[in-house]
């Protein structure tokens, strides 16, 4: 059998062929409309240079203030129908560890277009004795960008790691609390200094940085009322800037003071226990010059930086003319403790230290209780052995006038090098022996201090007593001598203090200056 296909008639053979090609037209037209509107609503581009960042239009779904974020378009290609993902870059704030997922979304639509799925660790080293911060952060982080509902999804994932280290502790250092490492900008009078401001001026002239309850501290607290005193910056050779406030300058940014220009002919002053935590880093601090209770031989500038006592809380004049060859005592000392594993001062409850005691001619009256000594012996008690020995001592010797009618009288460094003592000793008429590292003495320019004061490294504290055992009578008496002139001519009020600290500006010119060459003798 022989068998034949049907034969169609020429019109349904054409309709064949008509239709399948109007229906391929039609599904082309509609693909078209269709990724022609999927392309219309996903964010433009047309305007945005490859490769550069670009935050608008986005908007981003994070906490606000906790990042800052930054869009990236790939290089290359923009076909509109095959649009590359951007990626997405922030930079969080947080100073612990956070997991969080971070949305790009297109304002004009809600198609997501990526997600952002971000991990923060960061790591805090303690215990540095000579950072510029008590902490330094060891920062690490890890990012992972991943693109979800795009066209062609490439996951990317980002690794970052910065580790910030603390600087290893100098040979000079080691075990020793005040060294803070020479690290100032290496500033002096010819370098760093402007005089053709003080050319047109009779007297030293100073602005002073003030504002109501943000005034200069202590026997600066007056300057304004001062014939150093100037409001008019163009006329002002000097430009002070106290840092011990509530509100301190360095939350405004130092470079952000109208007049700052670099530091120059600016002072930094401050009589913070720690010069490292108010006062300007020493990336910011300039061409400024710094006026300081906590200064160090490691960061002093000589003929640059000045050296500032703190004042005295008792001045028992009274005492000074007793001499010191009739004291009731050799030598004495009442004050705080400090215990701990790296706090300053923690010399003062060393075995030697507390065992220069005798109970006879040499008082060591200490006591331990204080809010950082409690914390300390709740997690080591350890460290608060002898505490309750040494209250018994200290209310014994009650009588801080009694203890003052001594020969010599200690003047132990605690949370700085510099004390209250200091001056409080000078005072009664007995000759400071101090306890102290790299310690600058307050207005070292001006006053001679090896003929009054004697000094120990915190390390021989057990040369102390036998040392003074041995120091003549006419010794004594001169260096007695020598300690009530300088008290009296430097350092017995504010008014004295504060003069002394101009005198002490002034003699950084040497003379270059006409009206600045007039300096009293000793």
């Amino acid at each position: 059998m022989v068998s034949s296909s049907p034969t169609l008639p020429p019109l349904q053979r054409r309709m064949g062929i008509i239709i399948p090609f109007i229906a391929l037209v039609v599904i082309s037209i509609i693909v078209t409309l269709l990724y022609g509107n999927i392309a219309s609503q996903s964010c433009p581009q047309e305007s945005i240079a490859p490769g550069l960042p670009f935050t608008a239009p986005y908007t981003l779904s994070v906490p606000p203030g906790n990042c800052n974020c930054t869009v990236f378009f790939p290089q290359g290609s923009h076909d509109p129908l095959h649009p590359s993902p951007p990626s997405l870059y922030c930079e969080c704030l947080d100073h612990a560890e956070t997991s969080s997922n971070v949305t790009l979304e297109c304002p004009k639509t809600d198609k997501e277009i990526q997600f952002v799925d971000r991990k923060v660790i960061k790591e805090v080293a303690q215990d540095c004795p000579v950072c510029t911060n008590d902490a330094r952060i060891i920062e690490k982080e890890v990012i992972k960008e991943i693109g979800k509902e795009c066209p062609e999804p490439v996951p990317q994932i980002v690794a970052k790691e910065v580790v910030q280290e603390c600087p290893k502790t100098p040979w000079y250092a080691k075990n020793r609390s005040w060294h803070y490492p020479a690290s100032l900008p290496l500033c002096s009078m010819d370098s760093c200094f402007d005089y053709s401001r003080c050319d047109n001026a009779d007297e030293l002239l100073i602005y002073t940085y003030y504002k109501p309850g943000l005034e200069p501290q202590r026997y600066f607290l007056r300057i304004n009322e001062s014939k150093y005193h100037t409001d008019d910056p163009e006329k002002a050779c000097l430009f002070l800037v106290p840092f011990d406030n509530i509100d301190p300058w360095h939350f405004q940014k130092v470079e952000e003071l109208p007049y700052w220009n670099g530091g120059m002919n600016h002072i930094v002053l401050t009589f913070s226990d720690k010069y490292r935590r108010l006062a300007p880093t020493d990336e910011k601090i300039g061409n400024a010059s710094i006026m300081a209770s906590d200064m160090q031989e490691t960061m002093l500038r000589p003929g640059f930086d000045i050296s500032i006592p703190l004042p005295g809380n008792y001045h028992m004049r009274q005492l000074q003319p007793i001499s010191p060859l009739q004291r009731k005592y050799l030598l004495t000392f009442r004050g705080k403790r400090y215990i701990g594993l790296t706090d300053d001062g923690i010399f003062r409850s060393s075995k030697e230290f507390r065992e220069m005691h005798n109970g006879n001619d040499v008082i060591v009256a200490t006591n331990c209780d204080h809010a950082t000594n409690d914390y300390h012996r709740r997690e080591h008690p350890e460290l608060g052995e002898g505490c309750d020995e040494d209250k018994e001592v200290w209310k014994k010797h009650n009588s801080y006038e009694d203890l003052m009618n001594t020969t010599f009288a200690l003047v132990p460094a605690g949370r700085q090098p510099s004390s209250y003592r200091f001056i409080e000793v000078l005072a009664a008429g007995s000759i400071p022996v101090l306890i102290a590292d790299n310690y600058v003495k307050p207005f070292d320019s001006l006053i001679p201090w090896y003929t009054c004061a004697i000094q120990f490294p915190t390390t021989e504290i057990k040369r102390i007593v036998n040392t003074l055992r041995k120091v003549s009578p006419e010794e004594k008496l001169k260096r007695q001598r020598n300690c009530l002139e300088i008290y009296n001519q430097y350092l017995k009020d504010d008014e004295t203090l504060f003069q002394t600290a101009i005198r002490a500006l002034k003699a950084r010119f040497m003379g270059a200056l006409p009206h600045l060459t007039q300096v009293r003798r000793r």
